[in-house]
Formats: structure tokens, sequence, C-alpha cells
């Protein structure tokens, strides 16, 4: 495990592989204007928070 941590990998995480609608969310999150990628960040940000996800990994709930 610890070798995965030089390449970027958090102990613990599963990697897999981007399926074809991962990979057109992804390009159509980046052709959003600016204002409205904000908008997915936080949106997602709080769905992480509120499933405790996000929460549990900063240390806070």
């Amino acid at each position: 495990m610890k070798e995965d941590l030089k390449y970027g990998y958090e102990e613990g995480a599963v990697v897999k592989q981007l399926t074809i609608a991962d990979q057109q969310l992804i390009a159509e999150f980046h052709q959003l204007p600016n204002d409205n990628q904000k908008l997915v960040k936080a949106y997602v940000h709080g769905l992480l928070k509120a499933s405790g996800s996000f929460g549990n990994q900063a240390g806070e709930n």
C-alpha cells in the first residue's frame, strides 16, 4: 500500500477505472462557466458532508 501512496492514492482508497459516463460528466463539468462549476462543487461538497464521507476525512462531523 505504501507503494500506491507515492502515486497519489490515499491509503485504503479503491482505485477504479472511469466509465464512459464518468468521463462524459467530467468533460461536461469542465465546459460549464466558472460560476456554475462553483455551484456544482458546493452541491457535491454538501452531499459528501451530509453523508458523512467528507466530514470524517476532514476530522469534523
